[in-house]
């Protein structure tokens, strides 16, 4: 997976400049505000293994300092700089990694007030998860060594963030078309 960011003298961030023509909002946010949503959302970033609340907090201590108070409410530009910054690095195997991961968090909360039959079939349920997991990690771990062409040659990374821009517009549909089918039912 191409990054979609640089790293220049004295820890300044730079989008790749083919990531820049993708975008409208990202190229209108500070340094600051780019190495937050980088620290925040990035699949790469150094605090991607955090639970989101977590990541956010750490970002905004760490590039705002302490008087950073939610950065990301009420502020048209950087929600949609972050919905540009989510399209370019799409990726739907990890999306469902982290459903995944959300579920199996889900699942342990509940265990305290389960019978024993229900602590089975969540641990089941959980270890069925686990190992989707792990495939989902190979497949990604395997497409970062190289991502070909049926040629024998590669996308170039515009390409491959065009298609993944595709790809996150294409499953937000689909999401917001579930969305809407529920709010209906619910209504009947």
């Amino acid at each position: 997976m191409p990054l979609l960011f640089k790293i220049q003298r004295k820890n300044k961030l730079v989008l790749h400049p083919a990531a820049v023509k993708l975008t409208v909002y990202l190229k209108k946010l500070t340094d600051d505000q780019l190495y937050y949503v980088i620290l925040v959302y990035d699949y790469y970033s150094k605090y991607h293994q955090l639970p989101p609340r977590d990541r956010k907090q750490r970002a905004e201590r760490e590039v705002f300092g302490s008087a950073a108070k939610d950065i990301e409410k009420g502020k048209t530009v950087m929600e949609k700089a972050i919905e540009e910054y989510l399209s370019l690095q799409y990726d739907y195997r990890r999306e469902m990694i982290a459903t995944y991961q959300e579920k199996i968090e889900q699942s342990r909360a509940s265990l305290l007030n389960a019978s024993s039959l229900q602590v089975k079939g969540i641990l089941d349920g959980n270890r069925l998860l686990d190992i989707e997991i792990t495939k989902l990690q190979k497949e990604i771990d395997k497409d970062e060594e190289a991502i070909e062409l049926k040629g024998g040659g590669q996308l170039t990374e515009i390409e491959v963030w065009q298609t993944n821009k595709m790809n996150f517009q294409r499953n937000k549909k689909i999401q917001l078309a579930i969305t809407a089918d529920e709010k209906q039912r619910n209504r009947s």
